[in-house]
């Protein structure tokens, strides 16, 4: 992405969160990101483009978030671990873009067409579904699996949002909740 898209995308996110997605005008994003408003729409066609493509770009980071060195070594319940940890501390580092996610996600803007069309999960849900077939995982569909792995994630990290003592803890322990929510009952 160039800088300018960048800045464009970021200053969006910023005016976004703080006032919606409706009280947010193209002039005052390009006025913000300190750039013109040919210059926006050469990089966007319109406002809700500019909406989509910064859920894109959060999403793509916070994925980037999920990949872990490839150790032969290491078992589904460390990897999810490790995962799971490097999501909540790049979520605290990044509370205004969670809090777009979150925000996108009660949005109009969020819908199946959308999600049908978005691939940067895919690794990620092979991984899941491996899980699943080799009796790692509970034994439900993905869906439902991937949503309380979410709804637990982003809970743990919209409570440490606001209680930021002792996150280490809260992150053990979030974990704990988390694996004896998606793990095979026998492991």
């Amino acid at each position: 992405m160039t800088d300018k898209k960048t800045l464009i995308l970021s200053s969006a996110v910023k005016l976004f969160v703080q006032n919606g997605f409706d009280r947010v005008s193209t002039a005052e994003i390009s006025k913000t990101a300190g750039v013109a408003t040919g210059t926006m729409f050469y990089h966007f066609k319109s406002k809700e483009d500019i909406i989509i493509s910064s859920y894109k770009a959060i999403k793509k980071e916070i994925i980037s978030q999920t990949y872990l060195s490839d150790s032969e070594n290491i078992t589904i319940k460390e990897e999810l671990k490790q995962l799971w940890q490097n999501i909540i501390l790049w979520s605290l580092d990044n509370q205004d873009k969670v809090q777009y996610l979150l925000q996108f996600k009660n949005s109009p803007y969020y819908c199946n067409d959308l999600m049908a069309e978005d691939d940067t999960w895919k690794a990620r849900l092979e991984w899941w579904k491996n899980g699943i077939e080799n009796g790692v995982f509970k034994q439900i569909p993905l869906d439902f699996l991937l949503k309380t792995f979410n709804d637990l994630l982003f809970g743990t990290i919209e409570y440490l949002m606001h209680h930021d003592k002792e996150i280490k803890k809260y992150i053990d322990i979030s974990f704990t909740i988390c694996w004896d929510s998606v793990r095979e009952n026998n492991l």
